[in-house]
């Protein structure tokens, strides 16, 4: 496998991305960070920097994943904004804490609607966490 923290996959109808982390605060990062190269958001002329407070619970990891993703996808449309740095001061199984870092006056360059179950796959290896993640366009 790449050493890169995110690769997108090869898929017929929608958007796959293949995450890496050491662990679950890199892969949460690494998953934000590939789900916003996905987006191709271009800046507006009154780009300014934009920070987002995040909280999720969710009754497991692979929910809690989804829920990330949706979130800053949520975010992203609601304000026009794209981020691309994260940091986390929480994240195990089933609760993440986040600031999502980027630049307001986005525009995006491929629209996803969500973050899918669909072929969801998060698992722990000798090297961290692999999740892959399958996007609705």
């Amino acid at each position: 496998m790449s050493t890169r923290a995110y690769q997108e996959l090869e898929h017929t109808a929608d958007l796959r991305l293949r995450v890496t982390g050491a662990d679950l605060p890199a892969l949460f990062t690494h998953a934000g960070q590939g789900l916003h190269a996905l987006l191709r958001c271009r800046s507006g002329e009154g780009a300014q920097p934009a920070n987002r407070l995040i909280a999720l619970e969710a009754p497991d990891l692979v929910t809690l994943l989804v829920d990330w993703l949706n979130e800053l996808l949520y975010l992203a449309e609601r304000h026009h904004e794209a981020y691309a740095g994260f940091c986390l001061t929480l994240c195990d199984e089933q609760r993440l804490e986040a600031t999502a870092l980027g630049w307001s006056d986005q525009h995006v360059g491929r629209p996803i609607k969500a973050a899918t179950y669909h072929g969801l796959q998060v698992e722990r290896t000798a090297t961290g966490y692999e999740a892959t993640i399958t996007l609705d366009v």
